[in-house]
């Protein structure tokens, strides 16, 4: 038998059961896909953010990453 590693964990977004385990499987490909990871700053984000007109800006540092929230303008 194998075993495949696979995120296991609730986020603290808003998620229901269905949502979150679609979140950890996205999490899972990145893992195992780094030839495409392009990490960015909090400020290059937030940056992005205020370039689309977005309002209510909101950029965090997270374990893996960062979140980010906004609104529409």
């Amino acid at each position: 038998m194998r075993i495949v590693p696979v995120a296991n964990y609730y986020s603290k977004l808003p998620l229901n059961k269905e949502q979150n385990r679609e979140w950890a499987l996205l999490d899972t490909f990145d893992w195992f896909s780094p030839q495409y990871d392009n990490p960015q700053s909090s400020k290059t984000i937030k940056q992005w953010m205020v370039n689309a007109n977005l309002r209510d800006i909101e950029v965090h540092k997270i374990k893996n990453g960062h979140l980010g929230y906004c609104g529409k303008k």
